[in-house]
């Protein structure tokens, strides 16, 4: 590490998972759409010229994210820059999202900048986790545990805000790129092959 680079204190990176979690909610908390994205920076990105057709369940290959994945429509992509605390720099968020009748499907991702020296997945897993259940008092963890996604360490979870709805998915440290793959769902909608084609398609690239 050189004396350029920024130790990210876990502290600092709570504080930031915080802010980036909230945003996360807020944008699956079921509001009308343009409250949705309105501090969200809509991209230019042509995300409709990555689908060979318009059959449903297409796979989409991001060249920003350095993923692919299989969304059900044509997923809207949303970017912002999140400020870490006491530091002078920005986390870059990216959001890919698509939403069909029986829920919203997105892949998230946060890249720290090279100043930053991360800390270890496991830390950067904890401090995501926690931040979600700490971001409203409505939100209760039914159950997680660490696995792998690419020979990267991941963590599993399972959420549900105690009115019905449920936020299920998986989050990915690879250093400098932490990925959230999600869906947010009410649970008379929830369908299992769905959410495993969802998730099943997702790699890192």
């Amino acid at each position: 590490m050189t004396e350029n680079n920024t130790k990210l204190t876990k502290l600092q990176l709570i504080i930031g998972a915080v802010v980036l979690v909230i945003i996360l909610f807020f944008v699956f908390s079921k509001k009308p759409a343009i409250e949705q994205t309105q501090h969200l920076q809509e991209s230019n990105n042509k995300v409709v010229d990555s689908f060979t057709d318009r059959a449903f369940w297409k796979e989409f290959y991001s060249p920003v994210g350095k993923f692919k994945v299989t969304f059900p429509i044509y997923p809207t992509h949303t970017s912002d820059n999140i400020s870490i605390p006491g530091t002078g720099l920005f986390i870059k968020f990216d959001r890919y999202s698509s939403e069909v009748s029986d829920a919203l499907y997105a892949v998230n991702t946060s890249v720290y900048p090279p100043e930053v020296d991360v800390p270890k997945p496991e830390t950067s897993l904890e401090a995501s986790l926690n931040s979600m259940l700490a971001s409203s008092d409505r939100f209760k963890l039914i159950s997680s545990s660490l696995t792998y996604q690419n020979g990267y360490r991941a963590l599993d979870y399972l959420i549900t805000n105690n009115e019905g709805g449920y936020f299920k998915g998986k989050i990915v440290a690879t250093g400098p790129i932490i990925y959230q793959v999600m869906s947010s769902y009410e649970s008379k909608n929830y369908n299992e092959g769905n959410y495993n084609k969802f998730m099943n398609s997702f790699v890192i690239q």
